[in-house]
């Protein structure tokens, strides 16, 4: 393990050329990250109905080089919509896998005061310690204004927001999160979009994922499971208000706590969470802190919610995937019967946005 006592800025990953890099916020603070590299093996899945993947996700014994001997990586959205039986009829036009993971060698830590570094390769902790040194080789992003297309029309888009608004009104679901895409062609490399995202809009849960087939670049807010030893812990959010002139965000943030829209929204969202998390949890144990708290982040606020429980014995990795995810903040709720009226409305894939990226530890 090398430590230096500096802020190395993260963009200097890009020296050190790797071909497959992941990055993510720690401890839901946007000034802290963890970079990891050298991935020993390296985990696609290509189906959605691949259940060898639990097997090849389970936990494994930790041999105490590295802080972290688990995986690190992604599962999209239709990946998880097939645990509830549903088999996806939206086109797959996305060259991304519905899945990936893959196990790190090497862990480059970033906070303001330091950069530590630990690899299985001595050798290798001294190169990267040269490397973020060195000058840094990319280029700052400069986004103009392109071209971009959508996968549906206005018209094909209202068609879609009237037909989920009537299965509200005839009681198949209460809330339902529909989405459409919006594509442009760039030469924007990920590394620079995910640090230039992190300037402007700076959020608790980041995440980069590069490869050489594909690259997802996220800035969430949202904690979906967090799990150390039998505790479990979800913090769905739902309710969305615009920052507006500081002179006037009090009066801002007390018209956003009684607006009946986004407390209806975010009231729903809470007994989903909680009754997906009592599913795994020993019974009375599932408990609500910080009920509908206002969080505020660079342009938005946003109502959040934390749940808690305790897990009862031998609950799998399978199990917890299964109750949790998708979140329901982007399904809407009942869960399981509207992605039945997403996958009917939506034409497209979702893939890797409104899945789950995360780190699945060795213990």
């Amino acid at each position: 393990m090398i430590k230096l006592s500096r802020h190395t800025p993260p963009a200097q990953l890009a020296n050190l050329g790797c071909e497959n890099l992941a990055i993510q916020t720690v401890d839901s603070c946007p000034q802290k990250l963890v970079a990891y590299l050298d991935f020993e093996e390296i985990f696609p899945i290509h189906s959605i109905s691949d259940d060898s993947i639990w097997s090849k996700l389970q936990s494994m014994p930790g041999d105490g080089v590295l802080s972290f001997s688990g995986w690190v990586g992604f599962m999209g959205y239709e990946l998880l919509a097939f645990q509830f039986g549903i088999p996806t009829k939206a086109k797959r036009d996305l060259p991304v896998p519905a899945g990936w993971f893959g196990r790190p060698a090497t862990i480059v830590h970033f906070n303001q005061e330091q950069t530590v570094i630990e690899s299985r390769d001595p050798n290798r902790e001294e190169e990267i310690e040269k490397r973020l040194q060195d000058p840094l080789s990319l280029d700052s992003p400069t986004v103009t204004n392109q071209k971009h297309s959508c996968n549906l029309s206005f018209d094909q888009y209202k068609d879609i927001f009237h037909q989920a608004r009537e299965a509200i009104l005839d009681g198949e679901t209460y809330q339902i999160k529909i989405s459409q895409r919006f594509e442009a062609a760039t030469q924007i490399d990920p590394l620079s979009a995910f640090t230039k995202l992190q300037s402007t809009n700076p959020a608790p849960e980041a995440f980069l994922l590069k490869t050489k087939e594909f690259s997802i670049v996220s800035c969430s807010p949202e904690v979906v499971i967090h799990k150390e030893a039998d505790r479990m812990i979800t913090r769905p959010i739902g309710g969305t208000y615009r920052r507006d002139d500081p002179d006037t965000e009090r009066s801002l943030i007390e018209r956003f706590l009684k607006d009946p829209k986004e407390v209806a929204e975010h009231n729903m969202l809470v007994d989903l969470e909680r009754n997906d998390l009592s599913a795994l949890c020993l019974p009375g144990s599932v408990q609500i802190q910080n009920f509908r708290e206002v969080e505020s982040y660079a342009h938005l606020h946003h109502l959040v919610s934390t749940i808690s429980g305790t897990l009862r014995e031998n609950i799998s990795l399978k199990e917890i995937i299964r109750a949790m995810l998708p979140g329901g903040s982007i399904t809407g709720c009942p869960k399981a019967r509207t992605m039945e009226w997403i996958d009917q409305l939506e034409p497209c894939f979702r893939g890797p946005y409104t899945g789950s990226f995360g780190t699945l530890h060795d213990n």
